[in-house]
């Protein structure tokens, strides 16, 4: 790792600036004198019919590659520009299934420049097409037939789309719930970004992590730059390759995985600012002399369709694919919102003609957002990105009420980014590790709110892996796994209304002095209790109000002071016993449940409690275990 990504003090922000600046000195000053080179020279007919296509190389993820060599003599410019070359094939398969791959052009030294075709079958059976070809704008000419492949099965989970039964909620193709249980892992941190991808990956799937999102930022994945010029990609071949085995990781493990497609600093003047090294910029050549008129100068909104169109042909075969994401918080540039639209509206038509899989769409904003531009049908599901002190339980509350109210109760939400602060100074002494409370309790607070995932943490450079945190997934992800395993899904349940949802304690009296008989219960000053109800099965979440980074703080100001933040501290978290969590106005039958209480560090089942629990009159009382942190439980009908 390098001296410039590995500075003392690393806030959020200053950590981009930093993965810039190295890869800045990689390009070379040579690379700086390089203006955009918007298209080239009309070639002469590249893909002549004569020439066959190999293939198809079967990959592990399930998909097939055909490749056919270009001339050399030809512009490498001019194989991005559709204009120029526009290459497509017309797949069917059994059923008469049909899915149109676009071709994309790759060079590398080891086969030199040719076009790539990727298809993923999506069903089983003799798959064969057709490919054409436009050139220079012309009629499409027939390139005759790429080899015909016999599929003999399709991976399992290669297609996430809305839940059919609950549209708040993510599925596989198969109707399977799919949870996004992971976080962000936006860019490499070394010269070997391979090897960081699989140290991540492989440690979070070993943990039952399924999800990361990803940037086409400058410095990492991005394929149109300052050293490319507008429209041709050809000197960003190989991070395009490295994000081509990136996704193979991917697909190896099981992880899914969100491409953010624009990141705001390069169309930012005041946060992260890229702005002077974007090709766009008139300065350089470019057509924009403000970074606002990216979303309405019309040369600025061609070439970046152009730019979609590589990205899709690339990588939208991929069973890895969650979802595309335009914007990362394009609240720090100077685009107005009701000028985005209609650049998402148009920018998604580019999608419907290469991705042919559907996959699905979203942006992000520093904050909710835009409530208008989240009820664009062209988004499928909104994000919010939270950097709070506040305990994740009563922030994403008040955020579930916001989607409400404003009209967007049909959509998944997703906790896109969060952290405690938007800044982790390595070197500041910490008594504890609050961040690593915040970590847990964003990944289960969301659940048990209505949100479609967990949320997804930011610092896994400088906190989660290093600190070895990984293993917050393992609890969640076990629950999740019990959970489906039971017949059940999260998106069968809704969130109970608190005032119907009581974590209930006994009141001894003022001085214990003795009372006869069971003590009274009265709502617990030192725990509460989130809860998830459906027909026949609930879902009940007790955490200690001690369990939160922000009471974890003021607990060790107040018994240490404040004053040696170098000393280890050590919560002294109480034994809560003898709680009981009250749910009334429930649908379950009257009659008993079964009761399963789990460890949510951990994912491992509780010993059984002697008491049973019944349902009666559409109230629930279900004995606690004793805990000092929190519990999670999975109750059902026991004839369920």
């Amino acid at each position: 790792m390098t001296d410039a990504l590995n500075p003392p003090l690393m806030p959020r922000r200053a950590l981009m600036g930093a993965a810039m600046s190295v890869a800045n000195a990689v390009l070379g000053a040579s690379a700086l004198g390089a203006g955009p080179a918007v298209g080239g020279p009309l070639a002469q007919p590249g893909v002549a019919p004569e020439l066959p296509w190999a293939g198809p190389v079967r990959h592990a993820g399930g998909w097939l590659e055909w490749s056919r060599p270009t001339p050399s003599s030809v512009s490498p410019a001019a194989w991005f520009d559709p204009d120029q070359h526009d290459v497509w094939c017309d797949f069917e398969g059994p059923g008469g299934v049909r899915l149109r791959a676009t071709a994309f052009w790759h060079n590398d030294a080891r086969q030199g420049g040719r076009w790539l075709l990727r298809l993923f079958p999506t069903v089983p059976g003799r798959w064969q097409g057709t490919v054409q070809a436009r050139i220079g704008g012309g009629a499409p000419q027939d390139l005759g037939r790429v080899p015909a492949v016999d599929v003999a099965r399709v991976p399992r989970h290669h297609h996430i789309s809305l839940d059919a039964s609950n549209p708040r909620y993510f599925a596989f193709e198969d109707g399977a719930p799919h949870v996004p249980v992971g976080l962000n892992i936006c860019w490499g941190m070394s010269d070997d970004t391979l090897a960081d991808y699989r140290r991540w990956f492989t440690r979070l799937a070993a943990h039952g992590g399924n999800f990361a999102r990803l940037w086409m930022a400058s410095w990492s994945f991005g394929i149109e730059w300052v050293d490319t010029g507008l429209g041709n990609y050809a000197r960003r071949m190989t991070q395009a390759e490295l994000l081509d085995e990136v996704f193979a990781l991917a697909e190896s493990l099981g992880i899914k995985l969100m491409l953010c497609l624009v990141n705001h600093g390069a169309f930012s003047e005041k946060a992260d600012s890229e702005w002077a090294r974007n090709p766009y910029n008139q300065r350089l050549g470019g057509p924009l002399a403000t970074p606002d008129t990216f979303v309405t100068d019309e040369v600025a909104q061609r070439l970046f369709e152009r730019r979609v169109r590589y990205i899709a042909a690339r990588w939208s075969h991929s069973p890895a694919l969650h979802s595309w994401e335009w914007w990362n918080e394009v609240t720090w540039t100077p685009i107005r919102a009701a000028e985005l639209r209609p650049w998402i509206a148009r920018m998604s038509r580019v999608l419907d003609r290469h991705d042919p899989y559907r996959r699905l769409r979203t942006t992000s904003w520093a904050d909710r957002g835009d409530a208008a531009t989240w009820q664009m049908p062209q988004l499928d599901f909104v994000q919010q990105h939270d950097y709070t002190l506040n305990d994740p339980i009563d922030h994403y509350a008040a955020s579930a009420r916001a989607w409400e109210a404003d009209g967007l109760a049909h959509k998944p939400w997703v906790p896109g980014e969060l952290g405690l602060e938007t800044e982790y100074d390595i070197a500041t002494p910490r008594p504890f590790e609050a961040d690593a409370v915040h970590l847990h309790n964003g990944l289960w607070a969301p659940l048990f709110l209505g949100y479609a995932s967990t949320a997804w943490y930011w610092w896994w450079d400088k906190m989660v892996d290093p600190q070895r945190r990984w293993s917050a997934y393992r609890g969640v992800s076990r629950f999740l796994e019990q959970l489906h395993g039971s017949g059940l899904r999260l998106s069968a349940h809704r969130p109970h209304p608190p005032q119907q949802a009581q974590l209930m304690s006994p009141q001894m009296p003022a001085g214990g002095a003795p009372v006869s008989g069971a003590p009274p219960m009265a709502a617990s000053p030192d725990a509460r209790a989130l809860a998830m109800v459906g027909a026949r099965s609930a879902l009940v979440w007790v955490r200690a109000h001690l369990h939160d980074a922000l009471a974890l703080r003021r607990a060790w100001r107040q018994e240490t002071g404040g004053k040696h933040p170098a000393q280890p501290w050590t919560p002294r978290y109480p034994l809560l016993k003898q709680h009981r969590v009250v749910l009334d106005g429930l649908a379950l039958p009257d009659g008993p449940v079964r009761v399963r209480w789990l460890d949510p560090a951990t994912g491992h089942a509780l010993a059984p409690l002697p008491t049973p629990a019944v349902c009666r009159g559409g109230t629930l009382v279900l004995a606690v275990p004793a805990f000092q942190r929190d519990l999670v439980a999975i109750v059902m009908a026991a004839h369920a």
